[in-house]
């Protein structure tokens, strides 16, 4: 079934209705997960309570009297003491004790005899439980007055009413607690010191932080933005709308720079379908085909697993489900669930070790299998549609020349006279050179001067437009103008909240910081700039574009004023150009990227020091029985954490990867991904190895024990590393943690705030400014509301969250199904944002590399590392499942470690070996096939070129050259300002383009161009 079912639902329904599938498969294992023994957390924290008072317990029995007065609380987590392990009761350096064949209830004793584990309650005649001294795990019933006596743990001498049982002193964060005999009436507790960073407060009893000031000024602080927020929102709201045209024109100028359909789709330039299938349908370049399909194929990955575990655990034992999940409502439950689930441990081991076979077989097969299909889906691409990039060398190395010259003509002679001997055919088809400047400190002028052209040449859909062209003014001024206009109102009718408002307004229009330049400015600039080592020359025909290439491969290259310069195939699309940053070479930007791993690495360290580790101490101060646990919003400053660490280091990534200064926005994007998804992996091991080594002090202080009685500490001091980490409560430490790490505060959250934070809510605040405020219209009213950027930063969430899934299989089993549930919800839920965000919140793009997406297959082959390395831990304790010793398995200290850490690098350098000699040639395959369209024809319909992107370009054209039009800039939304000039190899007929979209291109006017066609056509041949 689990073969023939995918192959027939994938013919049947294609991908998109497997991912429909998945959904509903998921629904029902989620269902059956929870109806399988997965309790509500109220359960958990009544286990939480049981699991301390039972290692408290054991500690005593052998430390002695004396530690009840020198006692130390430094208790663990509520969610890192919770249940029990697959693996804590597995081995031991000793033969383990017997399960028992039957559990007694403990009301059928006698009182003050002992049983190994016994259920229910005490009767009244001895209502409290006392644990035995020697005999660990047994229990008897004794009167208030027995308790600590008797053979019972000389320790545990304060009845407790509520739990029926005798305990331990207890005072929150005490570091030396004294208690005397009886119940708890007559105030038996009391701390004699407090714990590091605690003060004592003896009216109440208690220890309190010294820097618990920290938190609540951190909430404190929130309030007052919190107000100000409502009351800012409030007064913006109860204002009347009184510019319903300025509302109407930036959502049209926001419709103009969505993602919408190409001249080849079924409705030109209209919005796509919202069930358009973003795995087929090429809506914005192949890159984001491949983009969603790396995110489908996760999602099947993670369904699949599921579905084999869910599989075998049905087939075997449904416990499997429940082990390290169990429910416990007494020390006696535990301790019984303890020795009991070792058994089930030992005897379905082999469950787990062929899940992670299967696991890892399919993710390293599945994942080779995808990259080739995905590159031959990239072959297929660049041979289906005539690209800009297919008519495009790249020339590198470009000696420095000054603008005062005519380069442009000068780069092209020089290529012609290159090709002349070996390409004529191409050197006659060179179009034009698009080159490359070194204008980063000229940037605020040429961004001026072009914003003039653009907005000086609008046309009448815009009244405010007609103005600015009538009187001759800059829009930017006049931006500028409206702007403080609205700052300087009569202040009797401006309020504090619109003066923020305004002040809002003018900072959000003015992006030229209100500098003027002149023209003559810019004609010295022009003239004074230098060239880049890189410029792009453009042939007509992709055929003359490969005999160039040919022929300079020939030659070694192209000779320009004596330097012998390199001829490259293009690879990248005109929009993710960044020619701000052409100048910048490859030694340069090493250092940048050194720079950006030390900024990476300094945020991790300062986060976790900073805020997480005062976190952690905190709540490791309390003991977590008797109600002794932090408060509610302790859970909500732990997901505060993780969410805002992974936002600061979003922000840091991003700010590292721009200032890398890469040509193309897809390295910036790779190089982003690796940034993010690098720090947010140390971030998370930095996390657990902090939390591990409080949790181990912790359990440590208040005796925890592994399944065969013996004290973790000595564990550690007599056995070592390897026995500790395989032990209950250090696994069940972890495993609770990646649980709460990854969900919700990583799978979900962040990217259930991201439609709020980065699309929803700027957009409809940004109505109501705008519909509010009569002085906002035109262009100001457009930036108010203008659309998100899309990245393919959605690589690095995904691989996280992946590495999250596979640092499961090393701990408990209950916890595998859950998170892979999780994750395919989540998964599923940040596929259809980023579905939604394409289509309608984000402004026009188009990726086309193959470079983030291979990106993302190389960094797959860490979690599918992970996946063997969890088969090697868990392979080893396997072997040793007749001896059932803890640390048992043939591999010991630091044998084990050279096999995992060998494991971890074979497998990512055969995996990246794969990629490289597998997939990868795949991908270079050469396309014999050319395109038959010329450059001129792709020109007319696409308005973004490697000449009309070229800001410096564009105004040379009409400052330098006095080109009649000049070369036009292509910015979004705006591609109706431009004009051709077949000349310079500008073809984009902006007005033409426009009119066939509003319907008022006639067919007299279509004839005509026909014929021009069949003209031109005839004078070529």
């Amino acid at each position: 079934i689990f073969i023939k079912l995918p192959i027939a639902v994938r013919s049947s329904l294609g991908i998109g209705g497997m991912m429909s599938v998945a959904v509903h498969v998921s629904i029902f294992l989620l269902f059956c997960s929870f109806s399988n023994g997965m309790r509500p957390h109220q359960e958990e924290d009544e286990e939480q309570k049981v699991q301390i008072s039972v290692h408290k317990s054991g500690h005593f029995q052998k430390q002695g009297h004396h530690q009840q007065q020198h006692q130390h609380h430094h208790h663990h987590r509520p969610d890192s003491l919770m249940s029990v392990s697959e693996d804590h009761h597995v081995k031991s350096t000793g033969d383990p004790p017997p399960p028992p064949a039957e559990r007694v209830d403990i009301g059928d004793l006698e009182c003050g005899k002992a049983a190994f584990a016994p259920s229910g309650h005490c009767p009244e005649s001895c209502p409290y439980a006392a644990e035995m001294a020697t005999d660990y795990c047994h229990f008897m019933c004794v009167k208030e007055d027995g308790c600590g006596t008797g053979g019972s743990n000389p320790n545990e001498t304060l009845a407790d009413e509520e739990i029926g049982a005798c305990r331990l002193c207890e005072v929150e964060a005490c570091d030396v607690c004294d208690a005397g005999q009886g119940t708890l009436s007559g105030g038996k507790e009391h701390c004699g010191q407090c714990m590091f960073g605690y003060y004592y407060v003896e009216s109440l009893n208690e220890c309190r932080g010294r820097f618990n000031w920290i938190f609540i000024a951190i909430g404190v602080s929130a309030i007052p933005l919190i107000i100000f927020g409502k009351c800012w929102f409030y007064n913006l709201y109860k204002k009347p709308i009184v510019n319903e045209e300025g509302v109407n024109y930036a959502l049209q100028c926001r419709q103009r720079a969505m993602v919408l359909q190409g001249a080849h789709a079924p409705a030109p330039n209209e919005p796509w379908p919202f069930d358009t299938n973003l795995m087929k349908e090429n809506v914005a370049g192949s890159g984001t085909v491949a983009l969603f399909r790396f995110q489908g194929a996760v999602i099947i990955w993670a369904v699949v697993l599921l579905i084999v575990w869910c599989s075998l655990v049905l087939a075997t034992d449904r416990d499997l489900f429940m082990l390290g999940l169990w429910d416990v409502k007494t020390p006696m439950d535990l301790c019984y669930r303890i020795r009991n689930g070792r058994e089930l441990q030992v005897k379905f081991l082999w469950v787990k070790v062929s899940w992670l076979v299967f696991a890892y077989v399919f993710s390293t097969i599945g994942a080779i299998a995808y990259g080739v299909w995905m590159a031959g889906y990239f072959k297929r691409c660049d041979s289906a549609e005539a690209e800009f990039s297919d008519f495009v060398a790249v020339i590198k190395g470009v000696p420095e020349m000054s603008g005062d010259g005519n380069v442009e003509e000068i780069l092209k002679d020089a290529v012609k006279d290159a090709l002349d001997k070996k390409a004529k055919e191409a050197a006659k088809e060179v179009v034009a050179v698009s080159v490359g400047w070194d204008f980063h400190k000229d940037a605020k002028m040429v961004k001026y001067f072009l914003e003039e052209e653009v907005h000086g040449s609008l046309d009448g859909c815009n009244t405010h437009s007609t103005e600015h062209v009538s009187n001759g003014s800059l829009l930017v001024n006049v931006m500028a103008k409206e702007a403080k206009q609205a700052q300087s109102e009569d202040q009797s009718e401006v309020g504090f909240f619109d003066k923020v408002t305004n002040a809002f307004l003018a900072r959000k229009v003015n992006d030229a910081d209100m500098v003027e330049f002149k023209a003559d400015d810019l004609k010295k600039a022009l003239n004074e700039m230098k060239t880049a080592p890189t410029s792009y020359v453009i042939f007509e025909t992709e055929a003359s574009r490969d005999k160039a290439l040919k022929a300079a491969a020939e030659d070694g290259g192209i000779l320009i004023n004596g330097v012998m310069c390199e001829l490259r195939k293009e690879t990248f699309e005109p929009e993710s150009l960044l020619w701000h940053n052409l100048q910048v070479t490859a030694s340069e930007r090493m250092g940048h990227q050194s720079k950006g791993w030390l900024l990476m690495i300094i945020t991790c360290v300062v986060w976790t020091v900073a805020l997480y580790l005062p976190y952690a101490y905190y709540v490791s101060s309390y003991s977590y029985i008797h109600g002794d646990e932090p408060p509610h919003y302790a859970e909500y400053i732990f997901v505060g954490l993780v969410v805002g660490a992974q936002v600061l280091l979003f922000i840091a990534a991003g700010k590292a990867s721009h200032n890398c200064h890469f040509h193309y926005e897809e390295e910036t994007q790779e190089m982003y991904i690796v940034y993010y998804n690098a720090a947010l992996v140390l971030n998370l091991v930095m996390d657990i190895v902090l939390q591990t080594i409080l949790s181990y002090e912790q359990m440590v202080g208040i005796g925890a024990r592994v399944a065969d009685g013996r004290l973790l500490q000595d564990v550690w001091l007599q056995a070592g590393l390897q026995q500790t980490l395989e032990s209950y409560p250090i696994q069940k430490a972890v495993g609770k943690l990646i649980f709460k790490y990854s969900f919700p505060c990583t799978f979900l959250l962040p990217f259930a705030a991201e439609p709020f934070l980065g699309q929803l809510g700027p957009l409809w605040i940004g109505m109501m400014m705008v519909g509010r405020s009569a002085k906002i219209k035109g262009e100001n009213a457009e930036k108010c509301l203008e659309l998100s950027e899309m990245e393919q930063g959605r690589y690095a969430d995904c691989l996280f969250n992946l590495v999250l899934v596979c640092c499961v299989p090393f701990v408990a089993p209950g916890y595998l199904a859950k998170i892979l549930v999780v994750f395919i919800i989540s998964h599923l839920y940040i596929y259809w944002y980023d579905h939604w965000k394409t289509l309608r919140y984000c402004r026009k793009f188009f990726f086309v590399s193959w470079a983030p997406h291979y990106l993302g297959q190389q960094l797959f082959s860490i979690p599918v590392a992970m996946l063997l390395v969890a088969l090697v831990f868990k392979g080893n304790q396997w072997s040793a499942v007749e001896s059932a010793h803890l640390g048992g398995g043939r591999l010991q200290g630091k044998f084990l470690a050279i096999a995992c850490i060998g494991a971890f690098v074979g497998h990512l350098v055969v995996h990246l070996l794969l990629l490289k000699y597998v997939v990868y040639p795949r991908h270079l395959e050469e396309n014999t096939d050319t395109h038959d369209k010329p450059y001129s024809k792709v020109s007319e319909v696409e308005p973004a070129s490697f000449l009309t992107t070229n800001p410096v370009q564009c105004l040379r054209s009409k400052y330098k050259f006095q080109h009649q039009p000049p070369l036009s800039i292509c910015v979004l939304g705006k591609e109706h300002t431009m004009k051709p000039n077949p000349a310079l190899g500008a073809f984009y007929d902006g007005a033409k383009q426009k009119a066939k979209k509003d319907g008022t291109y006639s067919r007299k006017d279509e004839k005509s161009e026909q014929k021009q066609d069949e003209k031109k056509g005839g004078d070529e041949k």
